[in-house]
């Protein structure tokens, strides 16, 4: 369900306001995105879909905090190809917790993402 509380964008990435909630079924939410400079009226439905029943650049999603993780990672060789381990706050960690094995690089990586990404 669509919450005027909560701050939206379309898709295709596009900034949404949403106005109202509470309008005739199946497009309830009455709202805009920003075209171009200007602010365009849409509506979606309670689930945030502009075309009922299918999924279109034009629904509207949630947008998350954007959150960063960083650290070190060790990859090394499989048969299947380059692997990486879990990611540790040192390299000191990384490298004690892969001592014995072959690791092929221990590097450090930073990754943003949003919270539920992916999911």
């Amino acid at each position: 369900m669509i919450d005027q509380t909560k701050k939206y964008r379309t898709r295709d990435g596009k900034e949404v306001r949403v106005y109202a909630t509470d309008g005739a079924v199946p497009y309830s939410v009455h709202g805009a995105t920003l075209n171009d400079g200007e602010w365009v009226v849409f509506t979606w439905t309670a689930g945030g879909e502009y075309a009922a029943g299918s999924s279109n650049k034009r629904d509207i999603i949630e947008v998350r905090e954007k959150l960063t993780v960083s650290g070190w990672v060790n990859l090394y060789r499989l048969p299947r190809g380059i692997s990486m381990g879990h990611v540790y706050h040192t390299k000191e960690e990384a490298c004690l917790a892969r001592a014995g094995i072959d690791t092929t690089a221990c590097v450090h990586v930073t990754v943003e993402y949003e919270e539920g990404g992916g999911l």
